[in-house]
């Protein structure tokens, strides 16, 4: 329609367009201009035109094919009665948008001022009437074959995301496996071997830093992100990315320093750890000797948190373009197993969803400092207190529920190894059949999200909890990365982890949670 009316508007005559009731549902500058009135679409086309409709109406009825036109002597009728004007008003039919009806589109020029009794005759329009006409049907023609193409494009767009997702949670499910039976094997104290499952472990977790980045570039190009903005604390964010990087941290043979916060920032929690996820993980390739330091500084309105190394550094004539895709600094201490240089290009694209400015300085062999500015919330944030760990895992029983028995054989295997007793199954049910034989309520539950007969852990959870009355610790395992599903488990309050988990990342969490249970 607004095509249309943009179209219309370059004509030198008036134009409208009358639906089935004869009411005007679009009318051109022209038009209104030559009318003086304002407002012209919705008024019944006797406001308009002072002649006898019935001709008007005859065509609309008509069972001829769409090519019907007429033409007619009438008064345009203004906004003082004393300017109404003579008129040629010529029409052509044409199939309404809803197909059940037709419309009719007319033209209407200046005619002489001698009008015969009643109007005039209805005499037959050749030329311009059938010109314009043709224009229109050209112009709603492309308008539908652009219309078609983009959903088209969409659901390419969609089909692949889709794709994508269930590629990247499938791969996953073998990729976890590994990684338990990896930290299985690490337990056993077999330093021969030492070497070979470190490298294992970098492996498994390069693989999967790969699926998390080709999973979010896709939903970036089909705009399936969106924003949810909620009070975040600082030192919470701070403190949970740091506990979840410092295992490549120290695999690096790096410090990371985290400075504490009491501010409160603005933003959508998940993808803002994205970005400063992106940051770390810059850090930590790029840096081959000191440390990082994770921290904020205060700005009129806002807050910039910053990511600091002491890495190799970027010349200043590449500082435009590493937020391109596939761009990465060149430098021969830098570290090999870098990526596909597309995480800074994903932190520009999030950061423009979120309106946040991102910020770097750098020099050449001194280091990096990447900040994202985010606005400052009303309120006041807690006094982060750091936590300590709490003392070894031995003891405890722990309940898991997994659906895919290669993992839950593993990971069963894995926790008995550490020397906690577990009770496990495939669903909530099968789990408190086991517990029925024990006399205690488990100290915490590991519970996969994507669950059989299209149940999640979320629900799980919750039988699990009524059933033994007791608010039980959870730790939700997923290989489901998107936005939606972390967004639900955020808000369900329990603590994550996405596949696939190396050992030492399982019992930091672990750890995190019972001192966190024990001290509320």
């Amino acid at each position: 329609m607004e095509s249309e009316r943009q179209a219309f508007d370059t004509l030198p005559v008036g134009v409208a367009v009358i639906d089935h009731r004869l009411v005007v549902v679009l009318a051109n500058r022209h038009l209104q201009a030559m009318s003086g009135l304002e407002a012209l679409a919705g008024r019944a086309l006797r406001d308009l035109i002072d002649c006898d409709l019935d001709p008007f109406a005859a065509t609309l009825q008509d069972a001829r094919p769409d090519d019907a036109t007429g033409s007619l002597l009438c008064r345009l009728r203004c906004a003082e009665d004393s300017l109404a004007r003579p008129v040629r008003v010529h029409w052509a039919a044409r199939p309404a948008g809803d197909a059940r009806h037709r419309e009719l589109v007319l033209t209407i020029a200046p005619a002489g001022p001698d009008l015969p009794e009643g109007g005039g005759d209805r005499t037959p329009d050749g030329g311009e009437l059938r010109r314009l006409r043709s224009e229109v049907d050209a112009l709603r023609r492309a308008k539908t074959s652009l219309r078609q193409t983009k959903e088209e494009a969409d659901e390419a767009n969609a089909a692949k995301t889709r794709f994508l997702a269930a590629a990247s949670h499938d791969l996953r499910q073998p990729l976890h496996a590994l990684s338990i039976i990896q930290g299985l094997l690490s337990q056993r104290g077999d330093t021969a071997d030492l070497d070979l499952l470190d490298d294992m472990r970098s492996n498994l977790a390069s693989i999967s830093e790969l699926l998390d980045t080709f999973l979010y570039v896709s939903k970036l190009e089909t705009g399936t992100i969106r924003p949810t903005l909620s009070d975040i604390p600082v030192a919470d964010l701070l403190s949970r990315l740091a506990a979840e990087l410092a295992p490549l941290v120290r695999e690096a043979g790096l410090r990371l320093t985290v400075v504490p916060s009491s501010l409160v920032v603005r933003s959508d929690r998940v993808l803002l750890e994205q970005i400063l996820r992106n940051f770390l993980w810059n850090a930590v390739h790029y840096t081959t000797d000191g440390g990082i330091v994770l921290g904020c500084r205060r700005r009129s309105g806002a807050v910039a948190i910053q990511v600091v190394d002491s890495g190799i550094g970027i010349p200043h004539d590449q500082l435009g373009t590493i937020f391109q895709s596939f761009r990465q600094v060149d430098h021969p201490n830098m570290n090999t197993t870098r990526g596909l240089g597309l995480g800074l290009a994903i932190v520009d694209q999030v950061a423009r969803i979120l309106r946040h400015r991102v910020t770097v300085r750098s020099e050449v062999d001194r280091g990096s400092a990447f900040g994202i500015e985010v606005p400052l919330a009303k309120g006041r944030g807690e006094p982060h207190r750091p936590s300590r760990l709490v003392a070894d895992l031995p003891g405890l029983l722990i309940a898991l529920i997994e659906d895919d028995e290669r993992v839950l054989k593993v990971t069963r295997r894995l926790l008995v190894a550490l020397g906690c007793q577990v009770v496990s199954g495939n669903d909530a049910e099968a789990v408190l059949q086991e517990l029925a034989e024990h006399t205690r309520v488990p100290d915490l539950a590991l519970v996969d999200f994507r669950l059989h007969r299209e149940q999640n852990g979320l629900v799980a959870v919750e039988q699990l909890r009524a059933a033994l009355d007791r608010p039980v610790p959870v730790i939700i395992i997923t290989g489901d990365t998107s936005p939606e599903t972390v967004r639900r488990i955020e808000e369900s309050g329990h603590a994550h982890l996405h596949k696939p988990v190396d050992l030492a990342r399982l019992q930091t969490v672990m750890r995190q949670l019972l001192l966190t249970t024990a001290s509320a």
